[in-house]
């Protein structure tokens, strides 16, 4: 088995934990593929002596808690493949894995990133955290990340974007994604907290409880909109979930003294009518958001065939000795 490029361990519901140098000696595996065991717990420096594995997978093991050192001894890791689930990741996890380019976090079952929770991965430039039920990121949660340039965060339920979330990003740091969370509450200094850190801030239907986000904050954000690209993306990228009377409706265009009146409940009786009746007849937010990706694959679409039909016409001026003639 040393000699071997590639190992497979899979369906072995006996195989419950990698213990301490379980994989010691395996100085020619690149891939080492542990899908779908009983895995539930690894020991520090199971993988010692294994320093050339490039591609580690967990996928469908019952692994829940990431503790310090558990991925010492591979520092040529270049993708990681963890599994759903995790419930706890412990500030230590991901040291000795120093060279991993891209890392991304799926169906999280931890509601908070402790600080330094990615502490060493200075290599890592692409850090995606979706399907989670992620509520909270402490301060300098990623403190550490050198080289990241491009972080996102979508399908989670995040109710809260505050300031601080971010100290310790590297400026490297060129997009930030919030695409499908729910939001219930940001700091109007947000937007300014990321400017030294962010060339470019991405909202991407987001859901909010708008009452949470009404009267004067919303009037500020709107004012500051005017000066400010990062605002503008906000509001432009967050739609309201509630109350129902502004269902689908996004912070930049909700009428503001409707949004007021239904939060109190002081809505007249023909008003709220004309709202479910608008309602029933404008797409869901899925569907918006459906039918937009749909839009540009489109125009996609439409932009090859133009290219190609661009490509004609100038070879129509090609003559087969190889001169261009012009027309």
């Amino acid at each position: 088995m040393q000699d071997c490029d590639v190992i497979s361990i899979r369906r072995n519901a006996q195989l419950e934990h990698l213990t301490k140098h379980a994989f010691s000696g395996l100085h020619r595996v690149r891939s080492l593929l542990l899908t779908d065991n009983n895995i539930s717990w690894i020991e520090k420096n199971a993988f010692y002596g294994s320093s050339h594995i490039d591609l580690l997978v967990l996928y469908g093991n019952p692994l829940t808690e990431l503790r310090p050192n558990i991925f010492n001894n591979l520092q040529h890791v270049g993708s990681l493949r963890l599994p759903i689930g995790i419930k706890s990741i412990i500030p230590g996890a991901f040291y000795g894995l120093s060279y991993v380019p891209e890392l991304t976090l799926e169906g999280l079952d931890l509601t908070t990133l402790k600080t330094e929770t990615f502490f060493n991965l200075s290599y890592v430039g692409h850090l995606r955290i979706h399907d989670s039920v992620l509520r909270a990121i402490s301060p300098r949660a990623f403190a550490g990340m050198k080289a990241i340039s491009s972080l996102s965060f979508s399908h989670s339920d995040m109710p809260s974007l505050d300031a601080d979330m971010f100290d310790g990003l590297s400026d490297m740091l060129t997009r930030l994604t919030f695409e499908k969370n729910r939001l219930g509450k940001v700091q109007l200094d947000f937007p300014g907290a990321l400017r030294h850190v962010a060339h470019k801030v991405v909202f991407d239907a987001n859901e909010a409880d708008c009452c949470l986000l009404s009267g004067h904050n919303l009037r500020v954000w709107r004012t500051l909109a005017s000066q400010s690209a990062l605002h503008r993306e906000f509001l432009h990228g967050v739609w309201c979930t509630s109350p129902k009377w502004v269902l689908d409706e996004n912070l930049l265009k909700v009428d503001l003294p409707l949004l007021k009146n239904a939060c109190a409940g002081t809505l007249d009786h023909e008003l709220q009518k004309h709202l479910t009746q608008r309602m029933h007849e404008k797409p869901s937010l899925s569907e918006l958001y459906r039918i937009r990706n749909s839009a540009a694959k489109t125009n996609s679409r439409y932009f090859v065939l133009l290219l190609f039909i661009l490509l004609q016409q100038i070879l129509v001026f090609v003559e087969p000795d190889g001169i261009w003639h012009y027309p």
